[in-house]
C-alpha cells in the first residue's frame, strides 16, 4: 500500500493550499485504521531563510542541535544531533556549546484523519506570514498513525515512534515528561502515560510520503492582470508577454515532472517565480 495525497494547488485560491488523502486503503489496512497524522512542510523560501543560534524556540518550528551537550526544553531532554519540533514555546537555558538552528520545516497541528476528506492549510499553518501562500516550491512529508492507545501501559518491543492525539492543547506524561497534542516521539522499550490534561491517546506510527508542489497565486495574478490590461487597451508589449508566456509555459512542464518524479532544478523554478513577481510586476501598472 503506497501512501497517497492530492494536493490542491488552485491557483484562485491564494489564502490556503488543500490536501486529501487519497491512499488506496484495504490492505493492510483500512481508511478507518488510521487515527492521527502528522504534516511537515518546507519550501525553497524558508530552506534560504533558515536561522541559526535560536535563543527563543516556537512551537511548530522543527529544530537540530549543533555541537555538543543538552538542553532541557518543556520537560524533555533533547541532546548534539537531535530533532524536533515542540508544540509550546520555550526558552530554555543553551550552553555555549550547543547551537540550536532551524531546519526549515514546519509542522502545524491539525488533528486531520483521512476520514474527514480534506484539511485545509493557511499560510500561517504553513510557516509563513501574509495573506497569501507565497509562491514557491514545497516539499512535505505525510506520516499516518495507526493503533490507538488509551490511558495506561504501552507494549513496545522495539523503537517505535508516536503521536499524541485527543483533546486541543492536551498533554500527557511518561515518568514525569510531558509530551503534547501534535508531539512525536521514540519509545524503545514498554511504558506507561497519564492524561494530564484532556482526553488523549498516544497512536503508533504506521507509514508516510515525502511529495513535491508548488503554489503560484501570486505570480498568476500578475500574469493575469498583464492579460486582462492587455485586452482592454488593445496594446501589447510583445517583450512582457514572450515572458510570461515562456515562465508560465515552464511551472506548468516542471509540475507535471514533479508529479512524474522526474528530478527538476527546484532554484531555477523558484527565479522564476520571484522573476514574475519582482521584475515583471514593476513594470505593470496596478499591481
Amino acid at each position: 500500500m503506497t501512501i497517497d495525497v492530492l494536493v490542491d494547488t488552485n491557483i484562485y485560491i491564494g489564502d490556503a493550499i488543500r490536501f486529501t488523502d487519497v491512499t488506496n486503503y484495504g490492505t493492510p489496512i483500512v481508511m478507518t485504521d488510521v487515527n492521527g497524522t502528522r504534516f511537515k512542510f518546507a519550501s525553497v523560501l524558508s530552506s534560504n531563510q533558515i536561522a541559526t543560534g535560536v535563543i527563543n524556540l516556537v512551537m511548530g518550528i522543527e529544530y537540530t542541535l549543533v555541537g555538543t551537550g543538552s538542553i532541557v526544553v518543556d520537560t524533555k531532554t533533547f541532546n548534539a544531533g537531535d530533532t524536533f519540533i515542540l508544540e509550546a514555546n520555550a526558552s530554555p537555558s543553551i550552553p555555549s556549546t550547543l547551537s540550536v538552528n532551524e531546519t526549515g520545516y514546519y509542522s502545524p497541528v491539525s488533528g486531520y484523519v483521512p476520514t474527514d476528506g480534506a484539511v485545509s492549510f493557511t499560510p500561517t499553518q504553513l510557516g509563513q506570514s501574509g495573506l497569501t501562500v507565497a509562491d514557491t516550491i514545497f516539499n512535505f512529508t505525510y506520516e499516518i498513525y495507526t493503533t490507538k492507545h488509551s490511558v495506561g501501559s504501552v507494549t513496545v518491543s522495539s523503537s517505535t515512534q508516536f503521536i499524541v492525539t485527543g483533546s486541543n492543547g492536551g498533554y500527557i506524561t511518561i515518568s514525569g515528561v510531558v509530551y503534547r497534542v501534535g508531539e512525536v516521539f521514540t519509545k524503545s522499550s514498554t511504558f506507561t502515560f497519564a492524561n494530564t490534561s484532556g482526553t488523549n491517546y498516544v497512536c503508533n506510527y504506521y507509514g508516510s510520503t515525502t511529495m513535491y508542489f508548488m503554489s503560484y497565486y501570486n505570480a498568476y495574478n500578475v500574469y493575469s492582470n498583464y492579460i486582462n490590461s492587455v485586452s482592454q487597451d488593445n496594446s501589447l508589449d510583445m517583450t512582457l508577454y514572450s515572458n510570461f508566456v515562456k515562465v508560465h509555459t515552464l511551472l506548468n512542464a516542471n509540475l507535471i515532472n514533479i508529479e512524474k518524479s522526474i528530478s527538476v532544478d527546484i532554484t531555477a523554478m523558484q527565479n522564476n517565480l520571484d522573476e514574475i513577481n519582482s521584475i515583471y510586476s514593476q513594470q505593470i501598472n496596478n499591481i
